[in-house]
């Protein structure tokens, strides 16, 4: 070795440290020892040339150290790449600088992007849904819920306090009579109910609330369709029923002790069940995208009247956002059964309810049936929130009134009467059954 170049390598390695020591800009801890951390690693090392001399073929020089790519030398414990840098603060500042190591070289080699990734070596739709051809069913479902933004209506306003002052006015003479220590709590469920049969709303508001497998099995497939939009993976159906009732189990909500206790036999028909609906929704609802703006279980609540009367909602699934008064949201519910014209009046109290919270409506609301893996969908339109302002007005009013009991239950049979707890006793309910049984006996014979 020379003595020109031991003379270099004394002078780096005698160079001072700058400032107290800092922790590198890495997430990899160093592995070098306290003597190199001090002062980083030399810009000379020694290697193994091939020199022409007559006395040997190879000699040890000492010889600068070049990174073969712009981002330094991958191994742990080497340099930084900001050309060996010999203090930790030039060294932090470096690992730091986007031109020298991409973020995106450093990621793992998957996203949920819905843009494409060319510097990838595997391509999103391997890991992700978000270039995945989509079947029949999916593209018509996609088809009826999306808009072009010139297809999106505008509103004007002054449309929340239009509504508000419509559906104030129409309930103004209840706010001597309902006090706001006591409010009147309403929701769709009150307002379906009290609008059918009101003999079957007193009666069910006077029994207790009991959790049984046909109630608990729709909860849980949408719980697991709720986790299956937040997946980075291909979501499997099966896992996703488990990690929900697994979820619902050590949540606070009633059913988490009806799962903990129901038999073995009533779990396995809630897993089946379950899985099934979700496959189906998998199959059948297109991949929803991050750009699309996803929110689950999407909370709304409006109070009237000074806190005399609550209305709360909450909706399965919300798509889009409003772009100031232009509408853009849909939203959506997932029914477990078999379509109903009450669920075209809950997803209008929920349009309601968004418009009374950001003053813009939403531009579509639609009910996603998990068994026909089938939409159903109507536009919302200014008629069609004051059709709801009317219809909550009135239910309103009739719940008030039986509960202080000024009015008289009507009796309205339907399809409903056969989960009425009071259907043994109820003369005209076991009428309509009884119709309803004889011509389900013609329908057989034909």
């Amino acid at each position: 070795m020379t003595s020109a170049s031991t003379a270099l390598q004394s002078t780096v390695r005698a160079a001072p440290a700058v400032g107290p020591p800092r922790a590198l800009a890495t997430s990899t801890p160093s592995i070098m020892s306290a003597s190199t951390e001090t002062h980083g690693r030399p810009l000379m090392r020694t290697d193994t040339v091939t020199v022409s001399s007559p006395a040997a073929s190879t000699c040890r020089f000492m010889v600068r150290s070049t990174p073969s790519s712009r981002g330094g030398l991958r191994k742990l414990g080497t340099t930084s790449p900001a050309a060996r840098a010999t203090s930790q603060s030039d060294r932090a500042a470096a690992a730091n600088r986007s031109e020298e190591a991409s973020m995106a070289a450093m990621m793992p080699e998957r996203c949920d992007s819905p843009h494409p990734c060319p510097n990838r070596s595997v391509r999103c739709s391997e890991m992700t849904d978000a270039e995945t051809p989509l079947n029949p069913a999916q593209q018509e479902v996609l088809d009826l819920l999306g808009a072009a933004p010139e297809d999106r209506p505008s509103f004007p306003p002054t449309l929340k306090a239009t509504l508000r002052a419509d559906l104030e006015d129409a309930l103004a003479d209840l706010a001597n009579e309902i006090s706001p220590e006591a409010p009147l709590f309403v929701n769709k469920h009150d307002l379906s109910m009290v609008h059918g049969c009101e003999l079957r709303h007193l009666a069910e508001k006077e029994t207790p609330f009991e959790w049984s497998p046909p109630l608990a099995r729709g909860t849980i497939a949408h719980k697991a369709i709720e986790l299956s939009m937040h997946q980075r993976r291909r979501p499997i159906p099966l896992e996703l029923v488990d990690e929900a009732m697994d979820r619902l189990e050590r949540s606070d909500d009633s059913i988490s002790g009806w799962l903990a206790t129901c038999s073995e036999t009533d779990r396995a028909e809630l897993r089946a069940f379950a899985n099934e609906r979700v496959a189906t929704f998998l199959e059948c609802f297109p991949p929803i995208k991050p750009g699309w703006s996803p929110v689950t279980e999407a909370r709304m609540r409006l109070e009237l009247l000074d806190h005399r009367i609550v209305i709360s909602g909450r909706s399965d699934l919300t798509l889009g956002r409003a772009d100031g008064l232009t509408a853009g949201k849909v939203i959506i519910d997932f029914k477990t059964g078999s379509m109903s014209l009450s669920h075209l009046d809950d997803l209008r109290l929920y349009s309601l309810l968004e418009t009374m919270r950001i003053g813009t409506p939403p531009r579509l609301a639609a009910s996603y049936y998990l068994d026909a893996g089938v939409a159903q969908a109507e536009t919302i339109t200014e008629g069609v929130l004051h059709s709801a302002v009317a219809r909550t007005a009135d239910g309103i009013r009739k719940l008030h009134e039986l509960s202080v009991g000024t009015r008289a239950p009507v009796v309205r049979p339907s399809w409903g009467c056969r989960w009425c707890p009071i259907r043994d006793t109820c003369a005209q309910g076991k009428a309509h059954l009884g119709e309803l049984d004889e011509e389900n006996e013609r329908f057989d014979d034909d």
